[in-house]
């Protein structure tokens, strides 16, 4: 939803994830995530799509993504 929301559709990112290959349905849409830094992955070049997201990644997320939007959500 976040890279619906962004319409940023024509950025995308040559992002490589072992788990995500060109093939998987979500593909450009996380490579669009980590390559705007929205979302890192994991240090091994991992994404692990079908792990549970917390609250805390989500707000994370949300943050980054207010921000690479010229928003100004403050620090905590």
């Amino acid at each position: 939803f976040l890279y619906r929301a962004a319409d940023d559709t024509g950025v995308t990112s040559a992002v490589r994830l072992r788990d995500i290959p060109r093939s998987h349905p979500f593909h450009t849409e996380v490579s669009w995530l980590v390559g705007t830094s929205i979302s890192t992955g994991y240090g091994d070049g991992t994404f692990r799509p079908v792990e549970p997201v917390s609250r805390g990644a989500m707000a994370a997320f949300l943050y980054r993504f207010d921000r690479s939007k010229g928003g100004t959500a403050p620090l905590p």
